[in-house]
This record gives C-alpha cells, structure tokens and sequence, in this order.
C-alpha cells in the first residue's frame, strides 16, 4: 500500500500541472499573435516609440531660477550624446528658446521640422516597415512655458522597438495572464479541496477496511456522481467478499465435522483386519484425519474474531510448544532442540494460543519437509521473531509459495497456511528461505512491540 501510495500523485498537484501547461499553451499563443499583430501595425509602434523615447528625454528637464533647463539622462548618452547614432532630439520652448540639440543646425534642419507646430504632438514616417524610421515631437508644460521635445529615429539601430514589444506583451498579456491564471489556480484548488472533502474521509474509512473484521460501510453522500458510483462498486465488492469469506468458514467447518466421524468409524474397522494393505490404509486415514484437524483449526482461526492481543512472552510461547512436540518428533525419528533464552527477554503483543499453534504447525512443517532423521531448532531471534530451521533435504523446489502450499509427498498442506493466518491477526510476516548447506528457515517476524531485554547467548540442547 505505502509504494503505490508513493507512486500515485495527489489530484491537487495534477490540477495545478495541468492548469499551469494549459496557461503555457495559451500564452504561447498569445504571444505569438501578439508578436503578429503589433508586426503589421507599423504606425502604433512608432506612435509607441516615440512616446517611449520622447518620455526619457522629458525626465531630463527640470526647472532652476523659475526657467526651464534640461540635462541629458546618462542612460540615454549612447544615443543622443552627438554624432550619427541614428538618434536625433532637440529640446526648445515655444518662444524659440533650445534647451537641447544632439547635432548642428545642418542635422537639426536636414531631420527636424524648424517651425513651431501649432499642435501638442507631430508624427511624421519617413519610410514604410521596418526597421522604423520615424519622427516626432511632444509638448510638456514647465514653469508656466512650453517646451517641446522633438526626436527622429532613422532605422532603429539600437532596437528600441523591441522594448516596444517587451512593454505591450507585459501590459497586455502577462499581467491579465497571470492575474486570470492565479484566480484559475485558486478556485480549482479550492473546489477540490470543497468537493474531494468527503472523498477523504472515505479514503480514511476504506483504508480501515479488514474483511476480517466488523462490516463498515463507507458513505457516499457529498461526493462527485463518478467518485460516488466508484466508491459504491468498491462497497458492493467488499461486501461480496465478506459473504464468501462467511460461506468458506461455514463450508469447512461443516466438511471438518461430517468426515472426521466416518473416518473414526473406518478406522477403527481397519485397526480388526491383521494385513499389511490394512496397516497402509490406516496411515492414509490418520493422514487424511491430520488433515482434516487442520482444516478445522484454520476455520477456527478465520471465523474468529480479531484477538486480545497483550504483552507475551515469546521465549515461554517457545518452550511450551518445543516440550509438547518433542514425543512427536522423537516418534518419526527426529529430534528438536530450543535455542536458550531468559524467561521474559523478548515481548511480543500477540495472543499466547495462536503463537503455540504457529510454532507446532512450523515444527510439523519442518519434520514433514526435511526427512528422516531431521533435526529441528526453535529460536527466537531479533525484529522480534520465530525462528525454526532444520537440516533435512527440504530444499524451496519450486518457489517460496509453492512450499508453502505443499507437502513433501506433494499433497495439499494447510500448516504453513494456518501460520500465515496467525501472522496476519499479529501484523507479522512469515517468510520461508533455504539454510545452507541443507535445510529450510521459517521465520515469523513481529512488529515492534517493546525494547527487547538482555538475552542469553544461545546454545542449542536435546529436549
């Protein structure tokens, strides 16, 4: 669950991406038939131009002694600090008066009108397209006079007509952008955050979901229609699920129950017949008998509820279930030997009954995979966990799952399955690895569940 979780990515960050690529797109555009549309309107760039240029030099005139001076701005020497610069301003009051000239009288008459214009502003285009030649003047109103202030640009050399474009591209693209992309941004987020709401708190619920556990039914009520129709099919499975876990624990109980009887009934009839084919049989039945208890044993477990679980001591589960199994062992001619340990050094939240049956079912495990004359060791190790190995020729044939599905002889076995059920109720994992030189591992590994005490180093011995 945590790495899928880690790889999915919230609907929130995918709104923004996508908003935000969307934006991109349009701006793009936009750009690009801004760029068109201003390209082809030559006389409103040169208008804009000269509003630009003429603005620049105006920030130059001050008034001193009640008259009208003007100092060149240092930004604007390169181009209107004399020779051809391409560049042309001349600076007068209405009266006659030149505050400024970038050039002689001989340049000023060849590109400047030297008439007085009746009007507050000229514009004049000595050639069509680009680069723009054009030129203009502006009246500004200072100490009571006019001044007026009157430039040519001949061809553009410094480019200034794409400081034209960066100022109308800001003005009449980015800050509308960015101002409807922000409010676009805001209120997606925040009908996502209104509408997922309820979402999330049936997240929280499904999350929780055990069909093991108490039926809990997760609301739909305030969600999105295709969210709602999601999370009601997703209840409808749940649901499906729950009735066949419910038939499966009545179907194997009522199979433990109806063939346990009958085949006490026949053996016993076999156990009066003196014949070898009758010994086999009897092996058979106590076999198929084993079996059945198992079944019955895993029913149990999966038709009860979640256990008790309390503080438990994992070294004491251990030596209860080696000293119950030894006379069996020692019977199919093995032996088996508990690791030492402290009583009380390693805790476990778990339930004493379960673990005793998980051990016996990993020892049984062991002396059915390993062989004659296994030997069997029963520690408890670091995590905490369960540790049973032998040193028989029960190699992992197949795969992890398949052995822990079959038995030796190839038959279906449900041990290591009850194991795993057992695991499950604890939060634990059962894993299963080849011990080298021969033999097989079964570790049960706990959670956590309190800091483990000083153990006694360990030496196994015969029980």
């Amino acid at each position: 669950m945590s790495g899928s979780r880690a790889s999915n990515e919230s609907l929130r960050r995918k709104v923004v991406r996508q908003v935000c690529l969307f934006a991109a797109v349009a701006m793009i555009a936009q750009f690009a038939l801004t760029i068109g549309r201003y390209a082809s309107d030559v006389d409103h760039i040169s208008d804009h131009l000269l509003d630009i240029e003429i603005g620049a030099l105006a920030a130059g005139l001050t008034v001193e002694n009640g008259k009208p001076v003007f100092t060149l701005p240092r930004s604007l020497r390169a181009r209107y600090g004399g020779g051809e610069t391409g560049y042309i301003a001349r600076i007068r009051t209405r009266a006659g008066v030149v505050l400024f000239e970038s050039c002689d009288a001989v340049c000023m008459a060849a590109r400047l009108p030297q008439e007085t214009p009746d009007t507050l502003s000229w514009l004049r285009r000595s050639r069509d397209g680009y680069p723009i030649s054009v030129a203009g003047g502006r009246t500004f109103e200072l100490a009571g006079q006019s001044v007026l202030v009157d430039i040519a640009i001949e061809q553009d050399p410094a480019g200034r007509v794409w400081s034209v474009f960066g100022e109308e591209l800001v003005e009449e693209m980015l800050l509308p952008t960015a101002i409807t992309l922000g409010f676009a941004l805001v209120a997606s987020l925040f009908a996502i955050r209104r509408s997922l709401a309820p979402v999330k708190a049936a997240a929280a619920k499904a999350e929780a979901l055990d069909p093991a556990g108490p039926y809990v039914r997760v609301e739909t009520d305030g969600m999105p229609l295709e969210i709602a129709q999601f999370a009601g099919a997703m209840d409808r499975g749940y649901r499906r699920v729950r009735e066949l876990m419910e038939a499966q624990k009545v179907f194997t109980a009522a199979i433990s129950h109806e063939v346990r009887t009958p085949l006490a009934i026949v053996r016993l009839e076999l156990e009066a017949i003196d014949h070898e084919r009758a010994r086999a049989a009897i092996k058979e039945i106590d076999d198929l008998v084993a079996f059945v208890e198992q079944l019955t044993a895993l029913a149990r477990i999966e038709a009860a509820e979640r256990p008790s679980l309390v503080p438990t001591d994992l070294d004491g589960v251990l030596r209860d279930a080696v000293a119950a199994m030894a006379p069996w062992v020692y019977d199919r001619g093995g032996t088996i030997a508990l690791a030492d340990s402290d009583p009380g050094g390693r805790l476990v939240l778990g339930d004493a009954t379960l673990l005793r049956s998980a051990v016996r079912n990993l020892i049984e495990n062991a002396v059915e995979h390993g062989g004659a004359g296994v030997s069997v060791e029963v520690r408890s190790g670091e995590g905490p966990s369960i540790v049973v190995s032998d040193n028989g020729d029960g190699a992992l044939r197949d795969d992890e799952a398949s052995f822990l599905n079959t038995r030796r002889d190839g038959r279906l076995g449900l041990g290591l399955q009850i194991v795993r059920r057992i695991a499950s109720l604890h939060g634990a994992r059962l894993t299963v690895s080849q011990d080298r030189p021969g033999g097989v591992r079964a570790t049960l590994t706990f959670n956590p569940s309190s800091e483990p005490s000083a153990t006694a180093k360990r030496k196994p011995h015969a029980v």
